[in-house]
């Protein structure tokens, strides 16, 4: 038969009657079934597979989480012989059958994956400075490969080797979204959105003295952002 496009996945909310639950995809055999509850596994013979459908032995309570997805064996199932019926269109339209749905559960497992690494977010540390300050130095200048998030909540820092007062910028490509403020060895990020800054693969992230006193020599930042377990590469 023909395999028509579906995802060999679905989850059915229990009710504390319902025993049998149906799949939404292509299956022949028990075999190729894994069944869950509550994302435990659930063994045969608690379970049996009958015209397209799941069927508990208990039915599983209100709440339950049943997921029931299909995953075949990587193994071609049918030796092909030219003295027997094993040439027959049934067989050949089964085998490619088993690759369309193998490939169809490859392409599942891709999008948990992906799914998963875009639920996982990491720290990240972009730290910037220099020895040799003048007005209007671009001591930091970074470009992402990758998204990012940067929250002014964030436990950010800032160092200044003089107790004069100083401006140091911070840019989103050509646009100012932070500030801050050196004055008596203290420091305060002023960022003119009080909202999370989303950087996507491409901008820049730039750091920029802004107002200079002769007497500073040292600056260093120290920004802290978060990424989908992605980077930032830095150009200079």
């Amino acid at each position: 038969m023909a395999v028509s496009e579906q995802v060999p996945y679905i989850e059915h909310i229990g009710n504390g009657v319902t025993t049998s639950f149906a799949l939404g995809f292509d299956c022949d055999i028990k075999d190729r079934l894994v069944v869950s509850l509550n994302a435990a596994a659930v063994y045969f013979p608690d379970w049996s597979f009958s015209n397209g459908r799941v069927v508990f032995n208990v039915a599983p309570k209100s709440g339950d989480l049943i997921s029931i997805r299909r995953q075949s064996k990587f193994e071609r199932e049918t030796n092909y012989k030219s003295h027997d019926n094993s040439l027959s269109p049934s067989a050949f339209n089964k085998d490619f059958d088993v690759i369309w749905w193998a490939l169809q559960e490859l392409k599942l497992k891709d999008k948990e994956l992906e799914d998963l690494i875009l639920r996982e977010e990491s720290f990240l540390e972009i730290v910037s400075s220099t020895s040799f300050a003048e007005p209007n130095i671009t001591f930091g200048l970074y470009t992402t490969i990758r998204d990012f998030k940067l929250n002014p909540a964030y436990p950010h820092i800032a160092y200044s080797d003089t107790k004069q007062p100083i401006k140091v910028g911070i840019y989103k490509n050509d646009l100012l979204i932070c500030e801050i403020n050196f004055n008596e060895n203290q420091h305060d990020f002023n960022f003119l959105q009080n909202q999370i800054i989303e950087f996507k693969k491409g901008d820049l992230v730039k750091l920029q003295l802004l107002d200079f006193h002769y007497s500073v020599k040292n600056i260093a930042v120290s920004l802290i952002g978060r990424f989908h377990y992605y980077n930032l590469y830095a150009l200079g």
